[in-house]
């Protein structure tokens, strides 16, 4: 036998000896190793799962589709998902707030009586209209135009060599990003960038929100910019005036309402206790009213008028006498048609006094829709005032209130003591003013160390244009108003803010009837200059299927 026979041999047996016990632990061990490969397998299928979930939201939150996805081109620009989820989002929290600044609390019904729910996703939501076919395609138009718009005027803009971002507007970019940390820290977001994507959608990065405002904020600069750079010779206002006098006159009058429910008589009562009229009982009392208002037309003075009130028989028992209301400086713009016709007539003179019947239309026995007139408005015209005051420029160094308690809904009232202490230190600044050279220069000087108003702090307190419609406080404008003002006038006055020291700069050069027709010949060009930019300009729509349309206005409501 060969020796390689030999070793051949050798295995056979070795393999022959081998115990039941070897032959089992062998095939458990084979056993074994195929559970460890298939265990092994599923781990890292897990693994992967998770990388690619990994992978996958990190790409979502990126933005890169968003990113690549051009919603919008503008003449040369192309925006993408991110940017136009900027605009729609904006679009829709400004109608939202302006909403909210008319209505409060009635808010959510204002947008229900538009067929519009804030608990349901815009694009779930039918549009209340043939324009649209749901609310999200509404705000997404707007969006569209409001890019548009934007990038229209932000290419003049930067051809324009003679313009320059002006440094309020630089100051306000400033600000805006700095409110966003702030934003992101009250969130609890750990960056601006993750407080944005939240508040935005995917890809919404700290970078693009502030290249967002900046083109905004450029476009509305120069837009202002243009405005104000419109100018009119006095012929141009005279001209523009001549058709529309009474719009810029403001009325005083007084006024008194008569509702026919004053005068029903009889009446039966009810299993409810609601006391019921037959029509003839209410038409009495519809002719009882006509007749007192008529009784009050023959007033020819506001106490004779009030007089003749009191003197109603609805009024004859009443301990504290009615009397009628006064209304002043009442914009002829602002009056419904039938009192600024009247109240604007040519030939009107004081005393005058005129009824205005309240009509409404109800349905008869026969199911007839007839006219009823529900009572009788009294107007008597007192004057009418032309607004040929000029404009007035002031300063002031505001001291704020200090301390205050604030209350639970965040409300802060400040005691009489808090209030006499920034009192005395206003009191005590105009002494030493007056004590010094009393100039406008040296109170320009007072005025950086010691206003409290950020807003006018760097132009030595100025504020300039100011009429009686001026969106001031009352006792400011009030002040800067006052028919007697001259320069160099001085004074102290309080506000809800604080004390207010007060200096006269002088009259502007406009009444303020003219700045009224110029403000308006300046809205109507510059809206036509603007819409010619637009028309002008190309914009080509992409692909919006990654804008957020399932935005729910209830996220405002609760922010």
């Amino acid at each position: 036998m060969s020796a390689s026979s030999k070793k051949q041999l050798r295995k056979e047996q070795n393999a022959q000896m081998m115990t039941e016990r070897q032959k089992q632990a062998q095939a458990e061990a084979k056993q074994l190793k195929v559970l460890t490969v298939v265990f092994t397998v599923i781990i890292i299928a897990i693994a992967a799962a998770f990388l690619i979930t990994q992978v996958v939201s990190g790409i979502s939150r990126s933005g890169v589709v968003e990113k690549s996805t051009i919603a919008l081109t503008v003449n040369e620009h192309k925006l993408n998902s991110v940017v136009m989820n900027y605009y729609l989002h904006d679009a829709i929290s400004t109608e939202y707030n302006n909403a909210y600044n008319t209505y409060s609390d009635y808010t959510a019904s204002y947008f229900k009586s538009m067929g519009l729910d804030l608990s349901k996703p815009l694009d779930e939501q039918e549009y209340a209209g043939e324009a649209y076919e749901t609310w999200a395609d509404y705000y997404k138009a707007i969006a569209i135009e409001n890019a548009k718009g934007d990038y229209a005027l932000y290419d003049l803009a930067m051809a324009d060599e003679s313009y320059k971002l002006s440094e309020d507007a630089e100051a306000g970019i400033a600000n805006t990003m700095a409110y966003m940390q702030l934003y992101a820290q009250f969130s609890g977001a750990s960056s601006v960038d993750m407080y944005l994507r939240s508040m935005y959608g995917n890809g919404s990065t700290e970078k693009s929100y502030e290249e967002y405002t900046r083109i905004s904020t450029i476009a509305r600069d120069y837009y202002s910019a243009h405005m104000d750079s419109l100018t009119y010779t006095d012929a141009d206002l005279r001209d523009y005036e001549a058709d529309r006098y009474n719009n810029y006159s403001a009325y005083n009058f007084q006024s008194y309402y008569l509702n026919h429910t004053s005068f029903l008589e009889g009446g039966t009562e009810g299993e409810d206790g609601k006391t019921t009229y037959s029509d003839a009982e209410t038409e009495a009392a519809r002719d009882a009213a006509h007749k007192a208002a008529q009784q009050l037309t023959e007033a020819t003075t506001v106490e004779e008028l009030d007089k003749a009130i009191a003197e109603l028989s609805i009024n004859a028992e009443k301990t504290e006498k009615p009397t009628s209301t006064a209304n002043t400086n009442v914009m002829h713009t602002s009056l419904n048609k039938e009192y600024a016709d009247w109240l604007g007539a040519a030939d009107r003179k004081e005393g005058d006094v005129s009824l205005f019947p309240n009509k409404s239309t109800t349905t008869d026995a026969d199911g007839k829709t007839v006219e009823v007139v529900n009572g009788y408005y009294v107007l008597m015209y007192v004057s009418t005032n032309h607004n040929l005051e000029k404009l007035a420029n002031v300063r002031h160094i505001l001291f704020n209130f200090e301390g205050g308690t604030q209350d639970d809904k965040g409300n802060t009232t400040y005691s009489p003591k808090e209030k006499e202490a920034a009192k005395a230190k206003a009191e005590d600044l105009l002494k030493k003013w007056k004590d010094g050279e009393a100039t406008e220069e040296s109170f320009i000087a007072l005025v950086h160390d010691n206003t409290g108003d950020e807003g006018s702090k760097e132009t030595g307190g100025l504020y300039e244009d100011i009429h009686p419609q001026s969106n001031f406080v009352e006792t400011f404008r009030s002040w800067a108003v006052s028919s007697n003002r001259k320069a160099g006038d001085t004074g102290v006055i309080s506000s809800e803010y604080g004390y207010h020291v007060m200096y006269y700069v002088g009259d502007d050069e406009l009444t303020y009837r003219d700045y009224m027709i110029r403000e308006e010949m300046r809205s109507k060009d510059v809206e036509k200059w603007y819409d010619a930019i637009v028309d002008a300009t190309t914009a080509t729509l992409g692909k919006t299927n990654r804008l957020n349309t399932d935005f729910l206005l209830s996220s405002l409501a609760n922010s």
